[in-house]
């Protein structure tokens, strides 16, 4: 049981770290990448389809409820495991976040700051001490007692935090955009994007000492003082030769991967810390860059999923709840016939449904080149009012560039005219 003084010690503790979380910069500037990211990804969709699929109050709620309960589960487990960093540390790792942050967004997952001031840690314990007093003796200091093997730790929570949250939300499907093709046309693709806030809650640890244990409070003469640092973690990709469900469960199994390894780092590191360090900096590079490499060639070596076909009309999305989510239509999904009659663009489907306004048959090849017949009733109105989004003319001319996969990367998406096309379709595409 906790007395009455441990209940006060505690409470003094958390009072602590909401000042920490409220203090760091790296909340508040994640949280304006966090909305504005949403936001700004309705234009681009309005711009090519005429259609806001994007959602921004929602989505944001129920991330957030989302990532600040994952927060609380991690922090119950890095306690439990005795892990304890100091106010500086965040600090430092708050500030090699957002520098890295500046270089590349997706580059401010916690995993990449930790895993250079790790490597820098592991460098410093082999340089010979020099006097105190200097400036130069004081970051030496500061470096030295970094508490490398806390935060591998403490990384390898973040990575199957977002491991977790991809797993949970790989049936989220993506938005409707296209993307230029390699060969300078445009096919479609899915942008999936989802980012989490949470708030991890640590002790601090006091004169280098390690708190281990349910009942670290009472481990330190000096009293338990926890700390918060904001964890944003979270995926945006484009994808245009696969489902956006795969995809996503690629990338949870890249965190979760990259989790395993940084949590043998941070077992490795109570015995030997620096070469843990350095090998589990090496490994947050390798995992995560090399997953970028491979994502990014697969997209650029295979044929579009979402390209524009004459077989038909090329199924890109399907507005939930609508009548061709009723009909079980898929992305990817080509539809050939509608009432008998072949179609071939968004205007033939319109056209053939028009012709008979009472009942809707499709004839529909799936994406295993299977062919299947869907069909229901179309009451007054609804014909206009499908819910299907058809992939983009090859010629459309205007479209977005590929990005890597990452936190916040969707951010990079520009829609703009590119080398496929002439300069009537990329003028008429733009009105």
């Amino acid at each position: 049981m906790v007395n009455a003084l441990e209940q006060l010690q505690l409470g003094w503790a958390a009072g602590h770290g909401f000042l920490m979380l409220a203090l760091n910069p790296l909340l508040y500037i994640g949280a304006f990448l966090w909305v504005w990211e949403r936001i700004r990804n309705a234009k681009p969709e309005r711009m090519l389809f005429g259609v806001r699929w994007t959602r921004v109050r929602r989505p944001l709620f129920v991330q957030l409820a989302a990532g600040l309960a994952a927060g609380v589960v991690l922090s119950v487990g890095l306690c439990a495991a005795g892990v304890a960093v100091t106010p500086s540390e965040v600090w430092a790792v708050s500030g090699v976040s957002l520098g890295l942050a500046v270089l590349r967004l997706r580059w401010w997952f916690l995993p990449y700051s930790v895993s250079l001031l790790a490597a820098v840690h592991a460098v410093v314990g082999v340089l010979p001490q020099v006097g105190t007093g200097s400036v130069w003796a004081s970051v030496l200091r500061f470096f030295r007692d970094f508490h490398s093997t806390d935060w591998l730790a403490l990384a390898a929570g973040a990575s199957l935090l977002n491991a977790s949250l991809l797993w949970l939300y790989r049936g989220q499907g993506g938005a409707p955009t296209a993307v230029h093709g390699k060969r300078g046309g445009v096919m479609g693709g899915l942008v999936f994007q989802t980012a989490f806030l949470a708030a991890v809650w640590i002790p601090t640890a006091h004169d280098a000492a390690q708190l281990g244990g349910w009942r670290w409070w009472q481990a330190n003469g000096d009293g338990l003082t926890l700390t918060a640092v904001p964890l944003f973690v979270g995926c945006s990709l484009l994808v245009t030769v696969q489902p956006v469900r795969r995809a996503v469960v690629r990338q949870a199994g890249v965190h979760l991967l990259l989790a395993v390894c940084l949590a043998g780092g941070a077992a490795w590191g109570l015995w030997q810390d620096a070469p843990a360090s350095l090998v589990a900096a090496f490994a947050v590079w390798m995992v995560l860059e090399g997953a970028v490499i491979l994502f990014l060639r697969q997209e650029q070596r295979q044929d579009g999923r979402y390209a524009e076909t004459p077989a038909g009309v090329r199924v890109l999305a399907v507005v939930p709840k609508s009548g061709a989510a009723e009909l079980g239509l898929q992305p990817g999904e080509v539809i050939t016939h509608v009432n008998q009659v072949p179609v071939h663009s968004s205007y033939d489907l319109h056209f053939a449904l028009d012709q008979n306004p009472a009942y809707a048959k499709l004839q529909v090849v799936d994406t295993r080149g299977e062919a299947r017949f869907v069909g229901a009733p179309v009451y007054d109105g609804e014909r206009h009012q499908l819910g299907l989004i058809a992939a983009p003319s090859t010629h459309m001319g205007t479209g977005c560039k590929r990005i890597a996969p990452g936190l916040f990367q969707s951010l990079y998406l520009r829609v703009g005219p590119g080398g496929g096309g002439t300069q009537e379709s990329v003028e008429a595409s733009v009105e």
